[in-house]
C-alpha cells in the first residue's frame, strides 16, 4: 500500500505519516484556523493531499474494514487504526519480534529440502522482522544462510567463503549460486540412478535367464528337464525291450515245455498259454508307455488340483442343498403320516357307525317297505374317505421312492 501511494504522489504519503495540512493564521498571540474562503491555491492543494489519501485508503478496503475507519477524520487516523488492528500494539509487536527472532536463530535447512523452498522460508522470516522494525545487516544474513546448510553443502560453502567477499555479496546472488550447485548435484544423482538401474536390470536379466532355462541332469544340456530328456527315454525303451524279450523267452519256453510234457492235454490249455503271453506283452507295452509318458509339470498338477478343488466345493454346496430338501421332505412325510393316522381313526369310527346303522336299517327294512336315504349318504362319505386315503398312500409311496427308502 505504501509503495502504491508513493508512486501516485509523495506528498500524499507525507500527509498520511505526518497528518493533514490545516491552514492557520496568527491573531495576536493565538493561532487560529484560517477560514475556507480565505484559503490560497497553495493551501487548497496541500489540504487536498489528505482527501486523496482518504479516498485511496477507503477504495482499497472491504466493507468490514471500512466500518472500522468510517468515523476517522484524517488519513493518518485511518492508517493508525488499521496498523493497530492488523499489527497490534507495541507489546504485540514486541512479542512477534521475539518469536520471529527465535525462528531466525534456530533456522536450519530441512532434510531433502530444495534451495528454493529454503529461500522462501528465510525471506518470509526476515521480511516480517523488517516490517516490524528489526533489520539485520546483509553480512549477518549471508553468514546465517551458509551456517544453516546441511553437511553435503559444506564443500560449496567453503568454496564461496574463500572465493567471494561476503560483505559485498547480496542475498539473491548467494541463493543463485546455491541453486546452480543444486542443479549440478541433481544432474549427477540422475546419472547415478540411471547407471544403477541399468546395472540392476542386467543382473536381473541374467538371473531370469539362468532361472528360466532349466538344465537336464542326465545329459547336462539346458532347455529341458531330466524326465523330458530324449537320451533317458531311449535308455528306458532299450531296458524295457530287453526285459520284455527275456520274459517272453522264459514264458514261451515254459509253455512249450509244458506242452511237450502234457501232450495228451486239450487244445484249450494251449489257447490259455498263448492268451497269457499276449496279456504279458500288452502289460509290458503299458509299462514302457507309462515310463516314457511321465512328463507332467508342477504347474499342470497345480491347475488340475485347483479345478478339482472348485468342483468339490460346488458338489459340497449341492450336497448341502440336497440335505436341506431331504430334511424338508422328511418333515412333510411325518405330517402326512399323522394326517393318515387321523384319517384311519376317522374311517374306523365311520365304519363302526355304519355297522350299527346297517343293523338298525335291516330291522327297519323288515318292518318298512320303502328304502333308507341316510344309508346311501354314509356310503358315499365312506367311498370319498377311501379315495382320499388311497391318494395319501400313493403320495407317501412316491415320496419314499424319491428319498430312496
Amino acid at each position: 500500500m505504501q509503495i502504491f501511494i508513493e508512486a501516485i504522489d509523495l506528498n500524499i504519503w507525507d500527509s498520511i505519516e505526518n497528518g493533514p495540512f490545516i491552514p492557520t493564521i496568527v491573531v495576536g498571540h493565538e493561532i487560529k484556523d484560517l477560514p475556507k474562503d480565505q484559503w490560497s491555491n497553495d493551501d487548497r492543494r496541500k489540504v487536498q493531499y489528505n482527501l486523496k489519501a482518504k479516498n485511496i485508503i477507503t477504495s482499497a478496503l472491504g466493507i468490514d474494514e471500512y466500518f472500522r475507519i468510517s468515523n476517522c477524520k484524517s488519513a493518518k487516523e485511518m492508517w493508525d487504526t488499521l496498523e493497530v488492528t492488523h499489527e497490534g500494539t507495541n507489546d504485540v509487536k514486541r512479542s512477534r519480534i521475539n518469536t520471529l527472532t527465535h525462528e531466525y536463530e534456530l533456522f536450519r535447512m530441512n532434510q531433502n529440502e530444495s534451495i528454493q523452498d529454503m529461500q522462501k522460508r528465510f525471506t518470509h522470516i526476515i521480511n516480517h522482522l523488517a516490517s516490524l522494525g528489526k533489520v539485520f545487516p546483509n553480512e549477518d544474513l549471508i553468514n546465517k544462510v551458509l551456517r544453516c546448510l546441511s553437511r553435503e553443502w559444506q564443500p560449496k560453502v567453503t568454496a564461496i567463503a574463500e572465493s567471494k567477499d561476503l560483505t559485498t555479496m547480496s542475498l539473491a546472488s548467494l541463493f543463485g549460486k546455491l541453486q546452480e550447485h543444486e542443479m549440478e548435484l541433481m544432474r549427477l544423482s540422475q546419472n547415478e540412478n540411471r547407471n544403477r538401474r541399468k546395472f540392476n536390470f542386467n543382473i536381473k536379466k541374467k538371473g531370469e535367464e539362468s532361472s528360466s532355462t532349466p538344465r537336464c541332469y542326465e545329459c547336462n544340456r539346458p532347455g529341458h528337464l531330466r524326465l523330458e530328456c530324449p537320451i533317458l527315454k531311449r535308455k528306458m525303451e532299450k531296458s524295457n525291450k530287453k526285459s520284455f524279450k527275456e520274459m517272453k523267452g522264459k514264458k514261451a519256453y515254459i509253455t512249450w515245455e509244458e506242452n511237450d510234457m502234457d501232450s495228451t492235454s486239450d487244445s484249450e490249455n494251449e489257447v490259455v498259454n498263448l492268451g497269457l503271453m499276449a496279456k504279458d506283452y500288452e502289460s509290458g507295452e503299458e509299462v514302457t508307455s507309462s515310463n516314457t509318458d511321465i512328463s507332467i509339470s508342477f504347474d499342470e498338477l497345480q491347475d488340475a488340483f485347483n479345478d478339482l478343488h472348485k468342483e468339490s466345493f460346488k458338489l459340497a454346496k449341492l450336497v448341502s442343498t440336497y440335505k436341506k430338501t431331504i430334511s424338508n421332505m422328511e418333515k412333510e412325510i411325518t405330517k402326512l403320516n399323522e394326517e393318515l393316522d387321523g384319517l384311519k381313526s376317522e374311517v374306523k369310527l365311520l365304519n363302526s357307525k355304519n355297522g350299527n346303522h346297517s343293523s338298525t336299517s335291516n330291522l327297519e327294512i323288515t318292518n318298512i317297505t320303502h328304502p333308507c336315504t341316510s344309508c346311501h349318504e354314509f356310503k358315499e362319505e365312506v367311498n370319498n374317505l377311501r379315495s382320499t386315503l388311497s391318494k395319501f398312500t400313493i403320495g407317501r409311496n412316491n415320496l419314499d421312492i424319491l428319498l430312496g427308502k
